[in-house]
């Protein structure tokens, strides 16, 4: 052994989040009822123009209605800004309020060894996390402690948990040669959910009667894996390289679809799914059925591929940068695992002197499966982006940059189980970005 190193760690996050909405006087009713002049609005009171003639072109089937009026901004304004203060008021969303906080204590231990034309790691990392959910959750009925406005009666719950990973790692390197070098590495891995998984909050579609919703006992991501890649560098500008991974997968994080009641303030119920819940007050009341997306944990798993890259100097400032990963995942539900490409390949070019940076970069990612959406597989189709980069250095503390994002202008495409059901298209577009950069 030629170093032992040790250390400590110690965090506590709090993440706090309020909601404050308006019911406009209840989902529904002044539109239905009440929200022009006390009579009933009919699309002429809000509606604008039509939607482009080129709606749904290249994702629509044949049939498919094409042409909507779009609803006019101002006149919806007028109508709801009509309303009297008081049915405008914001008050609390409590389904989507929440608290999480997240401490942590972490301990590791480290030997490094070294002998002829090898060297190494072996250590162990300990980690306990103690978390507080907090939120509320719809009740039918008023309980002392509970709290209650427009949008229904609430009870405040107080999730704890806690556990603790124990993290062994092991990374080795072998140099077969001058210019090429053998790694191995295995590890034990964990990594926390977002706190929007682990809150217990609801977020509901009250029109399609859907809705996501958090899981304060979802589990961390937990895998053991482990890499071997072998490096040639026949000179300092030039790398080829080629491994092999394997992650044994104990739990990821994905969507569980679970029915859910909740009451709804509605003219116009779906009676397949709702019964009347109505009051002296609230005589458009009714308790319905919502499918539900809960985060979960989707079991096990595991993930073998292979990846290569190359960079290599071409001439006179000019080189190249490729790099190929293959990734095959397989869970023990046989569901596909979330966020998975199989096929994933980037190509850069560049150019570098004293004074000029400057690099154009291609990526894909073939398709992927995002989640499970009302039951339902959410996929997205493969990505393709092409992004530009250029730094010009004015001295030596003092640059000029700018970036380039999507300059192909390409958009995301999410699918239901199969491409012609397309479930939503994201235009992000062209984004450019131009900086000064001082170091001192």
């Amino acid at each position: 052994m030629t170093a032992l190193r040790f250390g400590a760690k110690a965090t506590d996050h709090n993440r706090k989040v309020d909601f404050q909405a308006t019911t406009f006087g209840g989902f529904f009713v002044p539109l239905s009822n009440t929200g022009c002049g006390g009579g009933v609005c009919t699309p002429s009171n809000f509606a604008g123009s039509l939607t482009p003639s080129d709606f749904l072109d290249e994702i629509k089937q044949a049939g498919t209605l094409s042409q909507y009026f779009e609803v006019d901004k101002s006149k919806l304004e007028s109508i709801l800004f009509g309303l009297p203060a008081s049915v405008r008021a914001r008050v609390p969303l409590y389904s989507q309020i929440f608290q999480v906080e997240e401490k942590s204590y972490a301990g590791y231990v480290m030997g490094e060894f070294k002998g002829d034309n090898w060297r190494g790691n072996i250590g162990v990392r300990v980690v306990k996390t103690d978390q507080t959910s907090k939120g509320y959750v719809q009740q039918s009925v008023m309980q002392p402690g509970f709290v209650s406005d427009a949008f229904g009666i609430f009870q405040p719950v107080a999730i704890d948990r806690s556990y603790t990973d124990i993290l062994p790692s092991a990374n080795f390197s072998f140099d077969l040669t001058d210019q090429i070098i053998l790694r191995f590495a295995a590890a034990r891995t964990m990594s926390r959910p977002d706190y929007t998984d682990i809150a217990p909050t609801v977020n509901l579609n009250v029109g399609a009667l859907s809705g996501t919703s958090g899981n304060p006992n979802v589990d961390p991501y937990r895998a053991n894996q482990f890499d071997f890649s072998i490096e040639w560098y026949p000179n300092k500008d030039t790398i080829v390289a080629a491994g092999l991974f394997y992650k044994d997968i104990e739990s990821f994080i994905t969507d569980k679809s679970v029915t859910q009641f909740f009451q709804v303030e509605t003219a116009t119920p779906n009676l397949a799914r709702c019964t009347s819940a109505a009051t002296p007050t609230s005589p458009n009341l009714f308790n319905c059925a919502f499918d539900i997306n809960q985060r979960t944990n989707g079991g096990g798993g595991h993930i073998e591929g292979a990846e290569f890259e190359v960079q290599a100097p071409i001439w006179n400032g000019f080189g190249v940068q490729a790099a190929y990963t293959y990734s095959h995942a397989k869970t023990q539900s046989g569901d596909p695992l979330p966020g998975n490409s199989e096929n994933t390949f980037s190509l850069t070019g560049y150019y570098e002197n004293e004074k000029l940076s400057a690099r154009l970069a291609y990526t894909y990612r073939s398709e992927f499966f995002v989640t499970f959406d009302r039951a339902t597989p959410l996929n997205q189709k493969a990505l393709k982006e092409l992004d530009g980069a250029i730094s010009y250095n004015l001295t030596d503390n003092l640059a000029l940059t700018f970036d380039a994002i999507n300059i192909t202008d390409e958009k995301i495409v999410q699918f239901s189980g199969t491409e012609d059901r397309t479930r939503a298209t994201y235009d992000n577009g062209r984004q450019y970005y131009a900086g000064v950069r001082f170091k001192f």
